[in-house]
């Protein structure tokens, strides 16, 4: 199993009014140029999302028109996809909503689209240079690499999400949940306090709180997620899971 190594990048801009850029830089880029890409697993395309530079320096343009190419991809991975699959399309309410009965929503059904998983590959699309990731903590990165199998942190992690019309999302959910150590269980919170905008909008989920079971492992227990207008000065971005590292 690949050794999960972190690679820190500096973000050096803010938003465009028409268009998002975010620009950053690898501190120990020693890889040369390459591409920034969204693997589709159903028709083996990548598709550039943005680049590098020789000297570390990304740029992951987010495009006004996000909607129609990705119903483009969609159209053409369905042409490729086994007979009888069918693909659902994301909603504020399947996306943002942890239980409806906690929520309080307006235009629910406002159509959602996230920026996807990014991997970082060199310029021919062969290398496995891991996989990029927005927080302030390289433990949440880490965590978010193996799908909460490894112990939280505190912390945050942003996200990019195109949505069609504007919404919004407020209130809170309880959940009890079991570590599997017996009846050992604690209660995982979750606020949302969204007012999303037509077109793209940066969402932070923050990690306020951990539970720690009796043997030592940590879970989030206190999650904020919230749209946010400018980049917190704090923002790393870490490339998790190369096949070299």
């Amino acid at each position: 199993m690949a050794l999960l190594v972190g690679i820190a990048l500096l973000l050096l801009a803010t938003p465009g009014k028409s268009q998002m850029l975010l620009e950053g830089k690898i501190k120990t880029w020693n890889k040369g140029e390459g591409r920034i890409v969204f693997y589709d697993m159903i028709t083996g395309d990548l598709t550039d999302m943005g680049s590098i530079d020789e000297s570390g320096g990304i740029k992951i343009p987010l495009s006004p028109n996000f909607k129609e190419e990705v119903d483009l991809m969609m159209k053409k991975a369905m042409e490729n996809a086994p007979q009888g699959m069918r693909m659902r399309k994301n909603t504020v309410a399947s996306t943002f909503n942890c239980n409806p009965d906690e929520i309080i929503m307006t235009n629910g059904e406002a159509e959602v689209l996230g920026l996807p998983e990014l991997e970082l590959t060199d310029k021919a699309g062969m290398a496995e240079n891991g996989y990029l990731y927005a927080s302030n903590n390289q433990q949440v990165a880490e965590w978010l690499k193996s799908w909460g199998m490894e112990n939280a942190g505190k912390g945050y992690h942003l996200r990019w999400y195109f949505v069609e019309e504007d919404a919004s999302v407020n209130g809170e959910c309880i959940i009890p949940t079991y570590t599997g150590n017996g009846d050992e269980n604690y209660e995982d919170l979750t606020i949302v306090n969204l007012a999303l905008k037509k077109g793209w909008n940066t969402i932070k989920t923050e990690f306020e709180e951990l539970f720690t079971d009796q043997n030592g492992k940590t879970y989030v227990s206190r999650t904020v997620i919230s749209r946010i207008e400018e980049l917190p000065p704090d923002l790393n971005w870490f490339a998790l899971g190369g096949k070299n590292e």
